[in-house]
């Protein structure tokens, strides 16, 4: 057998070894997805030890504020307020801000 003849048999025998392993892949996952869209449709058991998580108790000091905008549309102030907490480091929710005024210069 000459050079060409044999890299042209290994190379015949990569390429079905790579491709009867890709076949080999397909084939499983489609099973798998099968099998688990099986097990979706099925209602899921809720254990009963388990105890129902209370809802969070709101403070009242958490409650949101309304903010007293005067001269002032709502974009402005949004962005203001969003420039405060970025320059100070203190999270917006964390921020309470009464009033907004525009400031008149004589």
């Amino acid at each position: 057998m000459t050079d060409i003849t044999l890299s042209l048999i290994l190379t015949a025998i990569g390429l079905a070894t790579v491709f009867s392993a890709l076949l080999l892949f397909l084939l499983s996952i489609s099973l798998l997805m099968k099998a688990f869209r099986d097990k979706e449709d099925e209602p899921v058991a809720v254990a009963a030890d388990i105890a129902p998580v209370p809802a969070p108790v709101v403070e009242k000091e958490k409650l949101p504020r309304t903010v007293e905008l005067t001269d002032v549309d709502e974009r402005t102030a949004a962005t203001i307020m969003a420039i405060i907490s970025n320059e100070t480091d203190i999270p917006l929710n964390e921020l309470r801000f009464r009033a907004i005024r525009l400031s008149k210069e004589d």
